[in-house]
C-alpha cells in the first residue's frame, strides 16, 4: 500500500508509471490530508519511505523488512512468511 501524501492526481499517476509500482499486490491511495495524518499516527510512521509487512490478519508483522531495492532478499523474505 502506498499513501501518496496527497499530490496532484497527474503527478501521482506519473510517479506510478515512472517507478513501475503497479501490480496485483500493489495498492495505492491518494489520501486526503486528514486520512494521511490518521494513518501515519496509527502506524507510527515517522519518516518516508516507511516499509511495513502486514500479515493476513492485519497485524504489523515487521517494521523493518528488506526494502524493494533489495529485490531478491525481499522476495526470499516474503516467501519465507508463507
Amino acid at each position: 500500500m502506498a499513501d501518496g501524501g496527497r499530490p496532484r492526481p497527474e503527478s501521482w499517476l506519473n510517479f506510478l508509471k515512472e517507478t513501475d509500482l503497479t501490480g496485483p499486490q500493489a495498492v495505492h491511495y491518494n489520501l486526503t490530508p486528514e486520512m494521511s495524518h490518521m494513518l501515519t499516527r496509527y502506524l507510527s510512521v515517522s519518516a518516508y519511505p516507511t516499509y511495513l509487512v502486514i500479515d493476513r490478519n492485519g497485524h504489523i508483522a515487521d517494521r523493518n523488512p528488506p526494502t524493494p531495492r533489495d529485490g531478491t532478499q525481499l522476495a526470499e523474505y516474503l516467501h519465507s512468511m508463507t
